[in-house]
C-alpha cells in the first residue's frame, strides 16, 4: 500500500478515536478501547509508513483503524473535515489532521481526564492545566501529521492557488458544529 494512503487512512482512524475521548458520545467501555486504539495508532503509524512490509504494524493499524470506528462511529469534528475535503479537494485523512487540533481545544475543558491521559499516550508532561493540556495535545497531533508527510494548510494553498483561510473557516465552522451537536443530548 502506498504510504500516502497508509498515512491518510491512519490519520483517519486517530481523528475518530480522538474525537470520541473529547467528545461527548464516550463512556467507561469505549474510552478503554479508544486509548488503546490510540496508544496503537501513536506507535505503530510511522512504523507501518517507513515500512511497508512490516505487517506487524500494518496489523496493529488494521486493529486500531477497525476498533476506531466500531467503537467510536463517526463524530462531529469528521463534518468538517468532510467539508474541507470537499470544498478543497483534499484527501480525508489530509483533511481529518486539519482539524483534529481544534477538536481538541475546542472540548479542553469538557474532556480534561482523556485530554491528559491522551498527553500521556503521547509522550507529554501533563501540566494540570486544562487549555495548556490540550493545546499540548493539539500540537503534538499537528507534528506528528506532518512528520508523516501530510502537507501543511498552507502549502496546499500555495499550490492551489487557493486564498481561503481554511483554518479560519475551521475555527469558525467547528464550535457551530459542535455546540449544535451537544444541544441534542
Amino acid at each position: 500500500m502506498p504510504a500516502a494512503a497508509t498515512v491518510c487512512g491512519g490519520i483517519d482512524a486517530l481523528a475518530h478515536t480522538i474525537e470520541i475521548l473529547v467528545g461527548t458520545a464516550n463512556n467507561e467501555y469505549t474510552n478503554q478501547i479508544l486509548f488503546l486504539c490510540l496508544n496503537k495508532i501513536w506507535r505503530w503509524l510511522p512504523v507501518a509508513v517507513k515500512e511497508p512490509e512490516n505487517l506487524e504494524a500494518r496489523e496493529q493499524m488494521s486493529w486500531a483503524a477497525h476498533n476506531a470506528l466500531a467503537n467510536g462511529g463517526v463524530p462531529n469534528g469528521h463534518a468538517v473535515a468532510h467539508a474541507i475535503g470537499s470544498l478543497y479537494h483534499i484527501t480525508h485523512g489530509n483533511a481529518c489532521a486539519m482539524v483534529l487540533p481544534t477538536v481538541v481545544r475546542h472540548f479542553a475543558l469538557y474532556a480534561q481526564k482523556n485530554i491528559q491521559k491522551m498527553a500521556e499516550i503521547m509522550g507529554i508532561n501533563v501540566t494540570g492545566d486544562a487549555l495548556k493540556d490540550a493545546d499540548a495535545v493539539a500540537n503534538a497531533i499537528h507534528v506528528f501529521c506532518q512528520e508523516l508527510g501530510l502537507d501543511t494548510l498552507q502549502k496546499i494553498f500555495a499550490e492551489k492557488g487557493y486564498c481561503d483561510n481554511c483554518r479560519e473557516f475551521t475555527e469558525k465552522m467547528l464550535p457551530l458544529v459542535m455546540d449544535d451537536f451537544k444541544s441534542r443530548e
